[in-house]
């Protein structure tokens, strides 16, 4: 546990760098790089922070182990002799102990007293899933909420003329399925794409003309193209962490 939160702190550190250094190289050469490549280096940033394991290097060599010189024969004699006079000594010492020495049965043995040392990786660990989980957890509750709010003050549009042009950008953009569910709601003031399995396209109920309205569907018919929402869902969750 504390290995995984080490890479976890290193990995944001490390890539809280990369987005700042991003960020600046955004606002002093932004208007020359296009969004496609923008957004493509922000999905790379966004998994970096995503996956908080690096890959081992192995090492090119192998450790080589250096075998030690044998031992003469004088030394190894001189090394029996010692080893043998120990041994004897120990004996000898052994049997006029044991005239002394109590049984096994008069020694009591100190009660074993178990230590117990506290997981503080765990602990830690166990902490920061509670606020990750409650972070991402109130994302979700204040989503879901707000759509709620939107389904419950929309209503289906009723505009032919604007579902035909739905059909029409829908086809130039070869998204496959049926024409896209369009609604109007008071409560929004601009355009915006909601629902991860039944996306539908909201609309603000104001006067939009046909050049604007072909721009907004497009716009969002875009989001829907590039799996937007599951994204910023995934943001959402790399964020928690």
């Amino acid at each position: 546990m504390t290995e995984f939160m080490t890479d976890l702190l290193i990995t944001s550190l490390a890539m809280s760098v990369v987005i700042v250094a991003l960020a600046g190289l955004n606002k002093v050469c932004g208007s020359s790089i296009s969004a496609s490549f923008k957004r493509t280096i922000w999905i790379v940033v966004l998994f970096g922070l995503l996956i908080p394991f690096r890959p081992s290097i192995p090492m090119p060599f192998e450790p080589i182990a250096i075998p030690m010189p044998f031992e003469s024969e004088t030394e190894s004699k001189t090394a029996e002799f010692f080893t043998e006079a120990n041994i004897e000594g120990e004996a000898a010492f052994e049997s006029n102990a044991s005239v002394s020495r109590p049984s096994p049965d008069a020694v009591q043995s100190p009660p074993f007293i178990e230590s117990r040392s506290i997981p503080y990786g765990f602990v830690l660990f166990a902490v920061w899933c509670v606020i990750a989980i409650g972070i991402f957890g109130f994302h979700l509750w204040s989503y879901k909420r707000f759509l709620s709010s939107i389904r419950r003050w929309s209503g289906d549009t009723e505009d032919t003329h604007l579902l035909h042009i739905l059909q029409s950008v829908q086809g130039s953009m070869k998204i496959p399925g049926k024409p896209f569910s369009v609604k109007t709601c008071s409560l929004v003031d601009s355009p915006m794409l909601i629902g991860f399995l039944h996306p539908q396209i909201i609309l603000p109920v104001v006067h939009i003309s046909d050049d604007e309205l072909e721009c907004v569907l497009r716009h969002e018919l875009t989001h829907y193209r590039r799996g937007d929402l599951w994204v910023n869902l995934i943001i959402l969750f790399v964020l928690s962490m």
